[in-house]
């Protein structure tokens, strides 16, 4: 899809975006919210590594600006879990690779249009380098399990 066609309004009925809206407190929505798609599937998730997929996803992740706030809120909860003493956002489905990518976007990027305006926009940033700095072994863990190198999908945030 050629970047201009993907706009804010188009983002906000794409179904799984809905989906993962509706149930934010899973890596699996967290994951496909920021995708726009359902990266269950192998096919789709594959296609995460060709730009004429990642393109438009840049526009919405990095030009859409305030344009998504309000629709990402019922992430904000599971953003703020993020800090919670002990950790509740553990078990099987947090703790794999997908799971600490979710973290990190949630950290990353979610924290910034939740909080818009805040210093708590930024303040998840260390959960995101922590969970960032063990992304070389999950790399090559990650291209063990599938076969092929997915590194360009998750590149390592805030050297």
């Amino acid at each position: 899809m050629p970047a201009d066609e993907l706009t804010p309004e188009s983002f906000r009925q794409r179904p799984d975006v809905v989906r993962a809206v509706e149930n934010p407190r899973s890596p699996r929505s967290v994951l496909n919210y920021m995708c726009g798609c359902d990266t269950a599937k192998s096919a789709i998730r594959n296609s995460l590594n060709q730009d004429e997929t990642v393109r438009p996803l840049m526009t919405i992740w990095f030009q859409s600006g305030r344009a998504l706030d309000a629709f990402c809120q019922p992430f904000a909860p599971v953003v703020r879990e993020l800090k919670s003493d002990p950790p509740s956002l553990t078990g099987e489905d947090w703790n794999s690779l997908e799971g600490i990518v979710a973290k990190v976007l949630l950290a990353d990027q979610l924290s910034r249009s939740c909080f818009r305006g805040s210093a708590e926009a930024f303040s998840y940033d260390p959960i995101a380098r922590r969970a960032g700095d063990t992304q070389p072994r999950l790399h090559h863990r990650m291209a063990r399990t599938t076969g092929h190198d997915q590194g360009r999908q998750w590149p390592r945030i805030h050297q």
